[in-house]
This record gives structure tokens, C-alpha cells and sequence, in this order.
């Protein structure tokens, strides 16, 4: 979900319950704070569930992205955050943005 929404609404939440990260697929666990982003994207509602690592990776990503030349619409999109740092710059085994971002192998 790259494209841009038509309306958003970001919410910083304590859980009540458990939740799972939309981007890590890991465990929000009751009492942990977490981003919540809802919105309209092509006129269909969504939203999504991010545990603080993920927002606190996603930022600097965004920021690196801009850095390595990206486009504001270039950026990781919603959900496909792990996904858009393993394929970006592949090259000689080596990925610039998970070097820049102290991501290990195996993540993403």
C-alpha cells in the first residue's frame, strides 16, 4: 500500500490486549505503546498496528530514503517495511539500507 490516502489519523496507544505488529508480525503485548495508523487509501478503509521498534526503524528509514534519493511516495509503504529494506539495493550481497539501519542478515 504505497499510494498516498485520501485521509489519515495516527494514534499512539497503550494495548489493552495483544496485537500484532503489522510490519515484524511480532507480538504487541498487553500494557506495551504502539502506533496506530488508520486510513483511506483508493476509497477503502484500513489500518494497521506498529510495535515502537517498527516506527522507530521506519522513521529513520524515511529519512535515509530521502538521503539515498528516494521520492516521498518511495518510501517503505505500510505493512511491507521488512519486505522494502530486503530488496532495496541488493547488490555484491551487500544492502546499503540494512547496513544504514544496523539491521542484521536475517532481518527483513
Amino acid at each position: 500500500m504505497n499510494e498516498m490516502p485520501s485521509c489519515t489519523k495516527v494514534i499512539e496507544r497503550k494495548a489493552r490486549k495483544n496485537h500484532k505488529c503489522c510490519e515484524c508480525r511480532e507480538v504487541i503485548n498487553k500494557g506495551d505503546k504502539y502506533t496506530y495508523l488508520s486510513g483511506i487509501w483508493n476509497g477503502e478503509p484500513a489500518d494497521f498496528k506498529q510495535c515502537q521498534k517498527c516506527v522507530l526503524l521506519i522513521e529513520e528509514a524515511w529519512a535515509l530514503s530521502q538521503d539515498f534519493g528516494f521520492m516521498p511516495d518511495e518510501g517503505p509503504p505500510l505493512g511491507e517495511f521488512l519486505g522494502w529494506v530486503a530488496d532495496y539495493g541488493e547488490q555484491d550481497g551487500s544492502n546499503p539500507m540494512k547496513e544504514a539501519l544496523g539491521m542484521s542478515a536475517k532481518e527483513g
